[in-house]
């Protein structure tokens, strides 16, 4: 999965809070690389869907 796949699930939840924490996530990867990071935006936007 993509960042862009992730961003895409965390539109479609209507949730605000979940798009900017994938986006911010999505900077701080680009930065570091840490590929840690792509798995617990993941993980995030899917515990917010399914709240």
């Amino acid at each position: 999965m993509s960042f862009d796949e992730v961003m895409r699930r965390a539109t479609d939840t209507g949730d605000a809070h979940a798009i900017k924490f994938v986006d911010a996530v999505s900077d701080t990867h680009t930065r570091s690389g840490n590929p840690a990071l792509l798995a617990t935006a993941a993980q995030s936007v899917e515990q917010i869907a399914t709240d």
